[in-house]
């Protein structure tokens, strides 16, 4: 009798002893789960064979995943960090792999990756990738372009890309203007020049032919009292000290007229540069 009680006795505090441990751990796990994120993705070459014929499908899913990841983080107001920016970046790999002609994926990383994450190269990279698998489409270049430029203040490769997105038949027509205005602020003046003249050469528009001659004169009057500055400089050892100097001293015959209605003034560098910016006033 004395037995059968011990037993019973020692049943029901293990019993007691164990339902406490199990709610104990299932309070770690609650804890757990809503401070820590695990970031794993598996090898890419994973999802292409698990996929079979629904690669479209799985590269979608991905996407969807990394949208709600990065839509969870903003809508609590948390900071991503880079380890979490990397875990976007493998999901981003994942599914441009899985379906590498899905715009949607590269819109969405060019935008979280720039603007969010300031991951630049990063987003010039994927776009490479996008651009290999779409290249007809002109956004690509387009968006490259942009980020050379803006972010990684690079505007001779903005220009370029610029110049390549400009020469699809979709394009928008003032692409061109766009390219040779980048090519403009980093001072290389011929490069926008001939841009300027290509594009004249096959567009048949009067309207928009007109606005690439004006843009054209203007850089040409730009480019004409650069080199006449540099001729200048490289006689006397000195920068002119007006634009009317290097008129006296017959370096110009007379002072170019900025089409745009805006005054050229010369630089401390010897850049050249217009009261209008080359812009309509």
């Amino acid at each position: 009798m004395i037995r059968r009680f011990v037993c019973v006795s020692g049943l029901f505090f293990l019993l007691i002893l164990h339902v406490g441990l199990y709610s104990h751990t299932f309070a770690a796990k609650r804890t757990l789960n809503s401070g820590v994120t695990v970031n794993y993705t598996l090898p890419v070459e994973f999802y292409c064979a698990a996929a079979l014929d629904f690669q479209g499908l799985v590269a979608d899913l991905q996407l969807l995943k990394a949208i709600f990841f990065v839509g969870e983080k903003l809508q609590q107001q948390e900071t991503i960090s880079d380890a979490e920016w990397d875990y976007v970046m493998r999901i981003i790999k994942i599914a441009t792999r899985l379906d590498p002609y899905f715009y949607d994926t590269y819109h969405f990383a060019v935008n979280n990756l720039s603007w969010g994450a300031g991951r630049y190269q990063d987003a010039v990279d994927i776009l490479k990738v996008g651009q290999k698998y779409n290249p007809d489409d002109y956004r690509f270049p387009f968006y490259i372009g942009f980020n050379y430029f803006y972010f990684l203040q690079d505007a001779k490769k903005g220009a370029q890309y610029l110049e390549v997105a400009s020469r699809f038949p979709d394009a928008p027509p003032l692409m061109a203007s766009l390219a040779s205005r980048l090519a403009y602020y980093k001072g290389n003046y011929q490069f926008s020049i001939e841009l300027l003249e290509r594009m004249l050469a096959k567009e048949r528009n009067h309207e928009i032919r007109q606005y690439y001659l004006k843009r054209l004169h203007a850089l040409q009057g730009a480019l004409t009292i650069e080199r006449a500055a540099h001729a200048f400089k490289n006689e006397y050892s000195r920068e002119p000290g007006s634009l009317q100097e290097l008129v006296d001293k017959q370096y110009l015959e007379k002072i170019p007229q900025d089409p745009y209605g805006g005054e050229y003034m010369l630089m401390e560098n010897g850049r050249v540069y217009s009261t209008s910016r080359f812009t309509r006033q």
